[in-house]
């Protein structure tokens, strides 16, 4: 018998189980050095006081929204945004095609 030979499966099926810590290999290979640059150029910035640091306001007002949260709070909150003129939107993505979460 000859076992070196692969099977027929391995051939048509090429899709395979890849460990954790191989996908965080791949995703520390995507990194950027011109991002990592700009972003030491940014703290220096900071530092010298060519840019101010974000500062929270103290009305400032965190929620955070699932699959769960009561259709009244979010309401209420939709309500508020449309009062409001400034305000940010955090969402979570994924960390290894950096899609953003749908809002």
């Amino acid at each position: 018998m000859n076992f070196s030979r692969k099977s027929s499966c391995s051939i048509h099926y090429n899709h395979h189980y890849v460990p954790p810590y191989e996908r965080l290999l791949r995703r520390n290979q995507l990194w950027k050095p011109q991002k990592l640059k700009k972003e030491q150029d940014l703290q220096e910035e900071c530092r010298t006081g060519k840019l101010t640091p974000f500062q929270q306001p103290k009305n400032y007002l965190c929620y955070f929204m699932y699959e769960q949260t009561d259709i009244l709070k979010i309401d209420e909150l939709i309500d508020q945004a449309k009062l409001t003129k400034h305000f940010s939107i955090d969402t979570e993505n994924d960390a290894l095609t950096h899609k953003p979460a749908t809002l």
